[in-house]
């Protein structure tokens, strides 16, 4: 599905203050007036919004009439369910209770199924809404994902729709319930587990990323545990934390997601990175992970501090290195960076098995191979490595040993 311009609501900046005893500003007739038009406004982009999901919802009934091709039908029918589970929920349709209605329709009001985030999935979860149906379809039949009727050997597709907060931050535990013990996930078998956060994980404990097109079949069943519903509640309260962090308004982060995915879906771009990870022997999927956080897949991204610039934000040193310099690579477009993108990974071909691998050769390539204890910089000196640490708080966060970052947490944190 092709990315949608974002709608953007405007906030009232007449926030009351905390302080009640503070003088409060006289609501003069203007005031009320510019609160008036504010007010009409918002009302008016929320009917846009609605209004442009439901023609959507209509053209792509009109394409299925027309369509001649079985696997297209099936396609468009899988699209258009999944377009009408947004709107119903979005509407409140089938939610008796008043105020959890608008509690919902304030969560998703001005959105759509391009623009809410991975946030606002997991508020609705934590509200008792089932999310399956948003990013989940049935890999052999078009009827609605349910989780309240899920069953051993049900196969599933996984569709974010082309939204890029979604695909980056939506993993496979926060859409199957607990009582979903084993699952494999293309073809790679994986238990239930909840560290660093709800999901599920390989033989060897790795965590299993789910990413737009994988296949997901229930192997096994089971009981959830009080561990399992603990672990649930911890990992919306680090989102919303993580979100408050970032300091991104909604608009903000819609159009940071609206760019990559721009970059992202771009033909030429996509030719040339195809051609490029099969050369380098990665998973594309991964590397949309690592310039995504990194980035947002924006190849103008620019750190005033550090100077690093980039799909991968590429250190002045780095570019150098590669016989640039980040002022050009700042000039070049996301396709022409990709050659600087290879450069930089060539060395790690076919090593880099996961994106924590690829992040890891773009964070700090002398971690890669070394134990999950391993202490990022400790080679170098234990100041070093607390330097690093320091310098990196968002990683750190995620490491119990008190000298630096280990490769464990750093793993923790991609998957987060």
């Amino acid at each position: 599905m092709a990315p949608r311009s974002g709608v953007q609501i405007r906030v009232n900046p007449d926030t009351p203050r905390e302080n009640k005893n503070l003088p409060q500003t006289p609501v003069t007739p203007e005031i009320q007036a510019e609160r008036a038009q504010l007010a009409a406004q918002n009302e008016a982009q929320k009917e846009q919004t609605r209004a442009t999901i439901g023609m959507e919802i209509a053209n792509l009934r009109k394409q299925l009439e027309l369509e001649q091709d079985a696997n297209k039908k099936f396609e468009l029918q899988r699209q258009i369910i999944r377009l009408e589970t947004f709107s119903n929920i979005q509407e409140g349709k089938n939610i008796s209770d008043k105020n959890l209605q608008n509690e919902i329709r304030k969560i998703l009001e001005g959105k759509n199924t391009d623009t809410y985030r991975n946030i606002d999935l997991l508020t609705l979860k934590s509200k008792g809404i089932d999310i399956a149906p948003l990013t989940l379809v049935y890999k052999n039949k078009t009827d609605t994902v349910s989780t309240e009727k899920m069953s051993e050997n049900e196969e599933f597709v996984v569709n974010f729709g082309g939204n890029m907060s979604l695909a980056q931050k939506t993993g496979a535990g926060d859409i199957f319930p607990a009582t979903v013990r084993q699952v494999e996930i293309n073809g790679i078998k994986a238990e239930r587990g909840n560290n660093p956060r709800p999901g599920y994980y390989d033989a060897n404990g790795r965590y299993v990323p789910i990413y737009d097109g994988y296949q997901v079949k229930i192997l096994k069943m089971g009981n959830a545990t009080n561990e399992d519903s603990a672990a649930i509640q911890q990992r919306l309260k680090y989102t919303e934390e993580e979100s408050r962090q970032q300091a991104l308004s909604f608009n903000e982060e819609v159009q940071m997601n609206q760019k990559g995915a721009e970059v992202w879906n771009n033909p030429e771009f996509q030719n040339r990175l195809q051609a490029m990870c099969s050369r380098l022997k990665i998973n594309p999927e991964h590397l949309k992970v690592v310039m995504h956080k990194e980035s947002g897949i924006n190849p103008q991204a620019h750190n005033r501090n550090s100077g690093a610039t980039g799909l991968i934000q590429f250190m002045p040193k780095t570019a150098r290195g590669l016989g640039t310099t980040v002022d050009a690579l700042y000039n070049m477009s996301a396709s022409q960076q990709l050659e600087y993108v290879e450069k930089y990974y060539s060395p790690y071909a076919g090593k880099l098995n996961s994106p924590a691998d690829l992040y890891l050769a773009t964070f700090y390539p002398y971690a890669i191979g070394k134990s999950s204890d391993f202490v990022v910089g400790s080679e170098i000196s234990l100041a070093e490595a607390r330097e690093i640490a320091r310098q990196n708080p968002g990683i750190a966060k995620f490491s119990n040993n008190p000298n630096g970052i280990t490769v464990a947490a750093f793993n923790n944190y991609v998957y987060a």
